[in-house]
């Protein structure tokens, strides 16, 4: 394996997923981050961005929703208190999902975002020229403006346009 911070990552929470079942809480993991974020001697850090790549599946190894906002919270603390940093999260799943581990955990993570951005596909189903939507909603002083997007995914890039204004409208 290499030795980049994905790659060591990567290896420590495969290392590490067999306390995870055991109920075991998520404290290696945040020292490890933090271990990782710290800047390099006589260094610092400009705004480092901490992307946890679906955190739901620390939901499927055991770990309750609680020990998982708990672990974000710490998260935000130390990247965006200390290095005035961000936390980007992606949670995979449905809103009407019936379990309630993953409710709690969705819920609670909308609660405290900022700016959330939810992808989901076209509800009428498959268009050749619009792939789905993006809804990009902006947290401010308890006021909450979605703003919504219709994408179309190319092979090295996406296009972005406002409802209805596809090319195969145009």
């Amino acid at each position: 394996m290499g030795e980049g911070p994905v790659e060591c990552a990567v290896y420590y929470i495969h290392r590490c997923s067999a306390s995870f079942r055991n109920g075991s809480d998520l404290r290696p993991l945040y020292n490890f981050i933090t271990a990782a974020l710290a800047p390099p001697a006589g260094g610092e850090w400009k705004c480092p961005v901490l992307i946890i790549d679906d955190v739901s599946v620390l939901l499927s190894l055991g770990v309750t929703s609680v020990q998982v906002l708990d672990f974000i919270h710490y998260c935000r603390a130390g990247v965006c208190s200390r290095y005035q940093g961000n936390v980007v999260c992606l949670v995979q799943g449905d809103e009407g999902s019936e379990d309630a581990e993953y409710e709690l955990l969705l819920r609670s993570l909308c609660h405290q975002s900022g700016l959330l951005l939810q992808v989901e596909g076209l509800v009428t189903g498959f268009c050749k020229d619009v792939h789905g939507e993006l809804t990009i909603t902006r947290r401010t002083h308890n006021t909450e403006r979605p703003v919504t997007y219709q994408y179309k995914i190319h092979d090295k890039s996406v296009s972005f346009f406002a409802r209805g204004l596809s090319a195969a409208v145009l």
